[in-house]
């Protein structure tokens, strides 16, 4: 998935994301997020699309990562790097 700005790529592994995530032995939401402009760590926010409901998923490192939503449903996540801010929407399935 392509952010917004396009930027960054965020390759889903274990397709497709699930949540909660129930079962441990059956795999992971595993995202790697790759770019040819930004490096280090980002700050992840995410919102359930059509909800109030915000999570502050704290920092994770462009390259890969694993990235859990409380609950199904399209999530909005907002990325914020070191001078830079994209977007990205991911689906999550119910586990």
């Amino acid at each position: 998935m392509t952010s917004k700005r396009g930027d960054l790529i965020g390759v889903v592994f274990g397709y497709p994301l699930k949540s909660p995530r129930v079962k441990p032995n059956d795999g992971n939401n595993k995202i790697l997020w790759v770019s040819q402009e930004h490096a280090g760590e980002m700050q992840v926010y995410a919102q359930l699309v059509g909800s109030s409901q915000v999570v502050d998923i704290g920092f994770v490192d462009v390259g890969p990562s694993f990235v859990d939503m409380p609950k199904p449903g399209c999530w909005h996540l907002t990325l914020h790097g070191l001078g830079w801010t994209d977007t990205i929407d991911l689906v999550y399935n119910k586990d």
